[in-house]
């Protein structure tokens, strides 16, 4: 390593950026990087674990690579311009469009984006689908149970006598606990994720058990079959309850209010908006997402809400990064 690449590691530490994002010729360095900070935590060589614990190394190099490669992706599509990367989460229409989204905390171009807001400046938007962690599902653990040498029509091979001695064993029963799968049900249609890699990482379960609870989601209606290439969709019904089974709002019978699909003009009446207000206090958070899953509703009728939730001062109004703060606290 020459001296000048040294002083773009050092100015990248100093800034609290990646090497990339200072030069791009280190992104293959900040990849191998990722892959390396993940190995070393390691005291086991690969081969010699478990499936589960195999798993386990798999999962955190994918949530280790994930930011580089979006950053790696952002350095590429950008062309040397300054990017930042948003999540949308509306989108308003009227005399103008409105969009919100999120974007992360400690995102460097945060300073810009917030000057240009000030400024009241014409930026320009490209719209790009980050959609790079496809095909995971191929990436698996080694079986701790390995595949039985069998023929055909299970005579045994040729040349070899037929075994005597233990029957073989049943195949084992996956248990899930019922608060598990609430837990699974809940992540999958509130968070929009029907990914086997998600449900792993939040459940904190083995590959084996989220499969299964994916197979009994897709029996339940919540999720399709698997496509060509192993993936799932969340199945969006209309009209849909509002209250998820067994969760938390389950056992209060004035939050079930049968709705219209979100394609549908729905007026915001003074019975929805006092369920919506509830809504918001129990969670102590603000999500427009959240709201149209949780009550079945348009987006345009979860933005009236919020409107009259500010004027109400049930929540905050919105601070420099666009989130709201709950004024309430749900009673005992």
């Amino acid at each position: 390593m020459n001296l000048a690449q040294r002083a773009v590691l050092e100015a990248a530490k100093k800034a609290g950026r990646s090497p990339m994002e200072q030069a791009s010729e280190f992104m293959l360095h900040d990849l191998v990087q990722a892959v390396l900070d993940v190995l070393k935590a390691q005291t086991k060589v690969y081969s010699s674990l478990s499936e589960q614990q195999m798993d386990a190394v798999i999962g955190k190099v994918t949530e280790t690579l994930k930011p580089t490669v979006l950053t790696a992706c952002s350095i590429i599509a950008s062309e040397g311009r300054n990017t930042i990367r948003m999540n949308l989460t509306g989108f308003k229409t009227g005399k103008e469009i409105q969009i919100t989204g999120k974007i992360e905390h400690d995102d460097p171009g945060r300073y810009e984006l917030m000057d240009k807001a000030n400024e009241k400046a014409s930026v320009s938007i490209i719209v790009q689908d980050q959609n790079y962690f496809g095909g995971l599902d191929n990436i698996q653990a080694d079986k701790d149970q390995k595949p039985l040498d069998l023929e055909g029509d299970g005579k045994p091979a040729a040349g070899k006598p037929a075994s005597k001695g233990k029957a073989a064993k049943p195949e084992k029963v996956i248990e899930v606990a019922p608060k598990m799968l609430i837990d699974a049900r809940e992540f999958i249609i509130l968070q929009q994720n029907p990914t086997v890699a998600g449900l792993q990482n939040y459940l904190h379960c083995d590959r084996t058990k989220a499969e299964h609870i994916h197979t009994l989601m897709q029996a339940e209606g919540v999720l399709t079959e698997k496509d060509a290439g192993g993936m799932r969709q969340l199945i969006r019904k209309n009209p849909v309850e509002s209250v998820i089974p067994g969760s938390d709002l389950d056992d209060q019978p004035d939050l079930k209010v049968e709705l219209t699909g979100e394609d549908t003009p729905v007026a915001l009446t003074d019975e929805l908006y006092e369920a919506i207000k509830e809504t918001v206090i129990k969670r102590q958070s603000v999500s427009v997402g959240v709201l149209m899953v949780d009550h079945a509703l348009p987006e345009e009728t979860v933005l009236d809400a919020i409107d009259r939730l500010e004027l109400d001062e049930v929540i905050s109004t919105e601070d420099d990064m666009g989130g709201r703060q709950v004024l309430i606290q749900p009673t005992a």
